[in-house]
């Protein structure tokens, strides 16, 4: 007698692409960091660098370019220019503090007659950042709550809506950080280059140490003392460079998805 064989058919779920795959996988490990009460700002830029990399290679399938309608693509073309906006904003503000940093080193380091002056200078630099840091917050978070988009699917739109609510909410957090620090200016620019943790307490002897050089200005300053406050000032120019160089990257990548998204509306 022989045996019959019955193939059983199977519906078995469409499997996502990897370059999809990619990109959600990133957008975890964006929000993952965000959460993270030990994830500095170098960290999470480096991620959305790598988020916004995907991305760009997303845009170049045929599938993506044919799922976006009309009206999705004129949605992310208007939120793209709003990334690029806040996105140069924040590069700026990093540019100006890690400027703010280099003159207070340059004045230690010649051991300047003025130095209670250059550190009243440094103070309200940074308190000035820190405005111009709650202006740009507050204008980015007005134009999101007057914008009016399709609803976002379970799709590749629904994706990339998703990739812009989590790249809005990394430049916000940035610009919350130096907004909200305390006013005195020391804190507006280390408070958010450094890990909720670990750093605390060296970011703390830091800024009394520079408070106690400006109040013993009239006084002998030991040679240890400055050394310790530019010991630590090296250390933040180095964490504000690496921002700022990863906020240039990522810049030029929005740049480059914007194009994407213009090129794919006009074909």
């Amino acid at each position: 007698m022989v045996a019959t064989c019955h193939v059983r058919s199977i519906s078995l779920p469409t499997r996502i692409h990897p370059t999809t795959l990619a990109v959600e996988v990133q957008l975890e490990r964006l929000r993952s960091s965000e959460s993270a009460s030990t994830s500095d700002s170098t960290t999470q830029l480096s991620i959305l660098r790598e988020l916004h990399e995907c991305v760009d290679d997303l845009l170049q399938l045929p599938t993506t370019q044919k799922s976006l309608s009309q009206s999705m693509e004129e949605s992310l073309i208007n939120e793209s220019l709003r990334l690029l906006e806040i996105c140069g904003a924040t590069k700026e503000i990093f540019a100006q503090l890690k400027d703010c940093v280099k003159l207070l080193e340059s004045s230690l380091r010649r051991k300047s007659s003025n130095l209670n002056s250059e550190i009243d200078a440094f103070v309200s630099s940074t308190k000035r950042l820190r405005k111009l840091a709650c202006k740009t917050l507050k204008s980015s978070k007005k134009t999101k709550s007057a914008a009016t988009d399709p609803e976002p699917e379970d799709s590749i739109f629904g994706l990339l809506k998703e990739v812009e609510s989590a790249s809005f909410s990394a430049f916000e957090s940035l610009l919350s950080s130096v907004s909200g620090a305390e006013s005195r200016g020391w804190s507006v620019v280390s408070k958010y280059l450094k890990s909720k943790q670990d750093k605390a307490t060296e970011m703390g002897q830091l800024q009394s140490e520079l408070m106690v050089l400006r109040s013993n200005s009239k006084a002998v300053t030991s040679v240890e003392e400055v050394q310790k406050v530019l010991k630590g000032l090296a250390g933040m120019e180095w964490s504000l460079q690496e921002s700022e160089e990863e906020l240039d990257c990522i810049y030029r990548k929005l740049v480059k998805t914007r194009v994407s998204f213009l090129n794919i509306l006009n074909h």
